[in-house]
């Protein structure tokens, strides 16, 4: 209010006294500090979570999984991707007794590998574990090499995937597909990728598109993103060495274009992203290392 001065009755200044105390009050000594402590307080900042595939660390789960969960959540992982189901079960627990170990490290499981015999043999079990670990999706991982020999195999894997993702949708969960490189690879003229892509249902099958296979199988995976701009909900980052071989290798340690990739991000219907690396000397110092080059290179672009 300007400073001015007016000759007004007493009444006039305690009429505006009640009216400033009813409209105003005064701010709390906690509302002043939290303000002054966050100035930009009322606009949210977005917390990426970053994930992490326990596939990374199997032979740490298959004997200190307690252990194991609190280190990845020390290096700062905040969600993982389970590899260990059997027959109901995940690493040896109970779903809602896993999930609440993995809780109380700050973890949260949102998606599990479950292979395809468990989904062709019993898909309901495989539902109902995934849905009491309070997961968001089950993955379909991997093909042995005798299931997938043909393209008629490779339509059978299509009509249970419809399937299969029909029955999780119903319960509220999200079905997906992991690729490899092999799915890229002719067949009788044909590439079963395409099979997949085309012939499954965008309502009930997502695709989680693990970029270092789609890149070494020789396809560019910013291009595949592009192509199919609404199938790709959960990506897997891992790099690829400069070598002959292509071994696997910490991301930012590699050739893969992950800044490309990570530009993509925010037009893309990505839900989750896991860090990986299928092989390792030291699984932990890579997955140090990955985060790392996640948090302060790829998110902080």
């Amino acid at each position: 209010m300007k400073n001015k001065t007016y000759r007004i009755s007493t009444l006039m200044i305690l009429t505006w006294v009640c009216v400033g105390l009813t409209f105003c009050s005064p701010k709390s000594e906690s509302q002043e500090t939290k303000k002054q402590d966050s100035p930009l307080d009322e606009t949210p900042v977005e917390t990426v979570q970053i994930g992490l595939q326990l596939y990374t660390v199997r032979d740490s789960m298959a004997v200190r999984p307690k252990e194991t969960l609190e280190r990845v959540a020390q290096l700062g992982y905040t969600q993982i991707e389970l590899a260990g189901y059997d027959q109901g079960h995940f690493y040896g627990f109970e779903p809602k007794e896993f999930a609440e170990i993995a809780k109380g490290y700050g973890l949260s499981p949102v998606s599990a590998h479950i292979s395809i015999d468990a989904l062709r043999d019993n898909p309901q079990l495989a539902i109902a574990s995934s849905k009491a670990a309070g997961l968001s999706y089950i993955v379909l991982p991997w093909l042995s090499d005798d299931q997938r020999k043909t393209i008629a195999q490779y339509q059978d894997h299509v009509e249970l995937m419809n399937q299969v993702g029909r029955m999780c949708t119903d319960q509220g969960l999200k079905f997906a597909y992991h690729n490899h490189a092999f799915e890229f690879k002719e067949i009788d003229g044909q590439i079963p990728m395409d099979i997949i892509m085309k012939g499954t249902d965008p309502a009930h099958v997502k695709m989680e598109l693990d970029l270092y296979w789609i890149s070494k199988a020789g396809f560019d995976p910013v291009a595949y993103l592009q192509k199919y701009p609404e199938r790709f909900t959960m990506w897997h980052v891992k790099d690829m060495d400069d070598t002959a071989d292509q071994n696997f290798a910490e991301v930012g340690n590699g050739t893969i274009d992950y800044k490309a990739i990570f530009a993509l991000r925010e037009t893309s219907p990505i839900d989750y992203f896991f860090v990986e690396q299928d092989q390792s000397d030291d699984p932990f110092k890579s997955i140090e290392t990955s985060i790392r080059y996640v948090k302060e290179v790829l998110l902080a672009e």
